[in-house]
This record gives structure tokens, C-alpha cells and sequence, in this order.
């Protein structure tokens, strides 16, 4: 056991250590060309000066204060997109008129490039926390909704007929076979919109800072 653990941090070290030495060239060259004066120190600081900063950050507990702020915005947005994700995606896998009446606004802001967004969002919502959770919400809301819409309709039409024959109701039908053979897909479009909705948030307090970017 001890040799095969041995054997792994060799074999880990063996392959980390050109890597690391890459690393390591780079940043000190950054740092000397930094030192010398090279680069703007306004666009590209020492690595030096940017750990000096990080750590004064988080010892003077701004970082933490505005990091909660971020992920407040971005858990909600998500936690959010989620849910109406989910319900418009199972009205409109269920309901053709739904679907046809909604697809036209879906289609336009799907296609309208998501920075684009931003500015009229913050204009309708302000500059606080409300157009960050918004923003997040709109952008992490379509991954959820397409896999709902995909999960629902991939469901095993046999079983569905089985439940129909027997008396079911569209709530039993959905509750007992669409759901849970749409878990797969959902799941897949919630993993992609938890990366959304922190860029969402992200790209909303670059647009409006006051709290969740620290100065």
C-alpha cells in the first residue's frame, strides 16, 4: 500500500515538474519585467503587489464582505432560473400553444448577446442587488428550461400510454414517468446554469458596481 502510494507521488511529480518550472519561469519573468518598467503597472501589476493586495483584501475583510454580496446575487439568480426553468420548461413540453406562443420571446432574447442585456436590465432594475439577481436569472434560466423542455419530451411514450389507458391524469403522467426520466437532462442544464449565473452576476456588477466588487 505505502509503495503504491509512493509510486503515485512519483509519477505525480514526474509529470507536475516541467509544468511547475513553466510556471515559475513565467511569473518571474513577469515580476522582472514589471521591476524594470517595462509594463504598465496599472494594466499589468508585479505578481508581487497583486499577493501583497490579495492578502491586505481578505485581512481587512473587504473581500469577504463583497464576496458574500456576489454569491448572495448569483445563488439567487440561480435558485431562481431553476424554477421558472423548470416550470415554463414543463408547460411547454406539455403544451403545444404554450410553446408556440412563447417561442418567438424566448428566440429573442436568446439571440440577443447577453452584455447587451445588461445595461437594460440595470436601467429597469437599478443599481443594486435586485438587476445583478435579474441579469443572473435571465442568463442561467435557458440551459434549465431546454433540458427540461428535452428531458419531458424524450419520456417513454409506452409507459405514458399505459398510465393514459388506466385512467391517469396529465399530473399523475408527469409526476410518475415525464419527471423523473427528465432528471438526467435537467440536471445537465442546472450545471450549466450555475456557471451562468455567476457570469451573469459577475457581468452585472461590472456594468453597475456598488456592492459585490470590492474597490
Amino acid at each position: 500500500m505505502n509503495g503504491t502510494r509512493g509510486f503515485t507521488l512519483r509519477s505525480l511529480l514526474s509529470r507536475a515538474w516541467l509544468p511547475g518550472l513553466v510556471f515559475a519561469g513565467l511569473v518571474a519573468a513577469w515580476e522582472s519585467a514589471a521591476r524594470a518598467g517595462l509594463v504598465d503597472p496599472m494594466m499589468l501589476p508585479a505578481p508581487s503587489d497583486i499577493a501583497a493586495n490579495f492578502l491586505d483584501g481578505f485581512s481587512s475583510g473587504i473581500y469577504v464582505q463583497h464576496l458574500k454580496v456576489t454569491l448572495f446575487q448569483a445563488l439567487t439568480g440561480f435558485a431562481l432560473a431553476v424554477v421558472v426553468g423548470i416550470a415554463v420548461g414543463s408547460i411547454s413540453a406539455f403544451s403545444e400553444r404554450f410553446a408556440r406562443a412563447l417561442q418567438p420571446i424566448l428566440i429573442a432574447i436568446e439571440a440577443t448577446p447577453k452584455i447587451a442585456l445588461a445595461p437594460l436590465i440595470i436601467v429597469w432594475f437599478g443599481y443594486g442587488v435586485g438587476s445583478k439577481i435579474v441579469l443572473a436569472t435571465v442568463i442561467a434560466f435557458f440551459p434549465v428550461f431546454l433540458g427540461t423542455v428535452a428531458g419531458l419530451r424524450a419520456a417513454e411514450q409506452g409507459r405514458l400510454d399505459v398510465l393514459r389507458a388506466l385512467g391517469a391524469s396529465r399530473l399523475q403522467m408527469f409526476r410518475m414517468v415525464a419527471l423523473p426520466g427528465a432528471l438526467p437532462h435537467i440536471f445537465a442544464g442546472i450545471n450549466v446554469a450555475v456557471v451562468f449565473a455567476l457570469l451573469g452576476t459577475i457581468v452585472g456588477e461590472f456594468m453597475a458596481p456598488r456592492k459585490g466588487s470590492a474597490p
